[in-house]
Formats: C-alpha cells, structure tokens, sequence
C-alpha cells in the first residue's frame, strides 16, 4: 500500500531540517508534535541530525490517518521555521510537494485537500488492504500516483474503482453476471444488498428520501462511466480536447470512493447478519 505521505517528500523535509536547524531544534518539533525517538533504529546515514530524524520517522506508520497527522503538525512547523529564517524558496518546495501528496497549506498548518486524506479514500485503502483485494489496491495507487499530473487517467481509474468493487459483491455472494453497463452493474449489485429503492417499505420513516437516496447510487456511477468517456483514458479523443484539472479529477474519485466504501460495508454487514441468523 502506497504511503499517505511519498518517501521522497519525507526525504526533502528530513534534509532540509539537517541544512537549517540544530539538533534541539528538531527535537522540539518532533516532540511537540507528539512524535516519540525510536534511539533503538539505527539509520544508515551519516550525520546526528540526519540520524535524529530517521529515528523518529522510524515509529512513524506512514499509512496511519493518527500518525500521519503528526507528521502533519511537524511539517508545519518546519515550514514556519524555514520562512522565520529567510528561506522561502525551499518551504515553497516543500509546499508544492506536499500539494501533490493530496496537503494544503493555510495558516501555519497542513490539512488534508483531497488525495489522500478524503475519509471515504483512506477506508476504500483500509478495505482493500484487509481484504486482500490487489486490484483495488493497484487501482489506488495510481489514482494517487496520476491524480496532480494526468487528472484523465484519474477520472478512467475511479470508474474502475466502482467497476471492481460492484463486480467483487457479486462474485463473493455468489451472484456473478457480466455486465459493461454501469447504471445495470451498480443496479445488480443494490437488487443483491436490498438497496434498491423498491426494496424500502413505503410505511418507513422517510420512506421518500431514502428511495431517492439509493436512486443516485446508480446515476454516481453513470455519470462517473460518461465523465471517463468524455474525459477519461479509455477512449480516443480529438487530438486538440482538452482534459480536466486535477480537482475534477479529486470530486470523481471522492465520488466513486465514497460510493464503493458504502457498497463494501453494506456487504459486510449483510454477510455479518445473515452469519448470525444460521447460529
């Protein structure tokens, strides 16, 4: 599973802690952050500062929303001691890295704007993790890794997404079927979890709304499948269209995320129940 925070941003963060501070200095970051020295890891790398650092990213878990937001909280900080000590080229650097891991920058603090820290992509990760599902996780990974730099094969990659996912449901309940179109892949998967709107009892509460509710499960992914067509990888288009930009690109796979962890969940729970009535 691909890291919250790439390698190669720590990296530049690490060494320009080592160009322009002391070791007290990081100390007091890290600590203040609520990060812990592992003094036991033994970095092969020369220098104490660069030392330091790596002994605290060391019991950092990179894919961890908790750790991550530590790091988060340190990383402002070294921002705001690079632009205290006249360097502000290189915290604009660090920003710009950090905007293409998924971070904005505001006020003094790092929060998440889209990939990765949307919630509904961190559980879609988490899922597919536990889960063992390879596919979903190769999906994610390159909606992370093409999201900023080709927003195109972000969108192709989301509908995908839901592809898999609904495609997954139906295998494991035993309910295969081969279906292209997406408004009757995700259809075959609401009929098979009760989430059809004709499955709602008319006497519920909010009875209405509900319906309409489960209704937009299948025009979310129908327009995720025309947003991909038009604008997507998949299909060849006129050599002077234009693509999307990259927050297009983050609504379509906050979209099919949030679709595909509701469908997940909606599984299992379902698997949990009917597991609990045959005891």
């Amino acid at each position: 599973m691909q890291d919250l925070i790439r390698k190669s941003t720590r990296n530049e963060f690490r060494e320009r802690l080592v160009n322009h501070s002391v070791l007290r200095e990081i100390a007091m970051i890290f600590e203040g952050a609520g990060l812990v020295q592992n003094q036991e890891h033994n970095p092969v790398f020369q220098g104490e500062r660069r030392g330091m650092v790596e002994q605290y990213y060391a019991n950092v878990d990179f894919n961890s929303i908790a750790d991550v937001r530590k790091i988060l909280s340190a990383y402002g900080e070294v921002i705001q001691l690079l632009l205290k000590k006249g360097y502000q080229s290189e915290a604009d650097e660090l920003l710009s890295r950090m905007e293409k891991d998924g971070f904005t920058y505001k006020g003094g603090e790092f929060s998440n704007g889209g990939w990765p820290g949307t919630p509904s992509v961190v559980l879609m990760r988490d899922i597919a993790a536990v889960k063992d599902l390879p596919e979903l996780l190769k999906q994610l990974e390159r909606i992370n890794s093409s999201i900023e730099d080709d927003p195109s094969l972000a969108i192709g990659t989301a509908k995908e997404l839901v592809e898999t996912v609904c495609k997954t449901i139906l295998d494991e309940r035993g309910a295969t079927v081969d279906l292209q179109d997406m408004g009757k892949l995700t259809r075959a998967v609401a009929v098979e979890l009760n989430l059809h709107p004709s499955d709602i009892d008319q006497d519920a509460k909010g009875a209405d709304t509900i319906r309409r509710i489960l209704g937009n499960l299948g025009q979310l992914s129908q327009g995720l499948a025309e947003l991909r067509n038009l604008y997507g990888t998949g299909h060849g288009r006129s050599g002077r269209a234009t693509g999307l930009q990259p927050r297009h690109a983050r609504l379509a796979v906050s979209a099919a995320s949030t679709l595909t962890v509701f469908l997940l969940e909606t599984h299992a729970e379902s698997n949990s129940r009917n597991a609990g009535s045959e005891r």
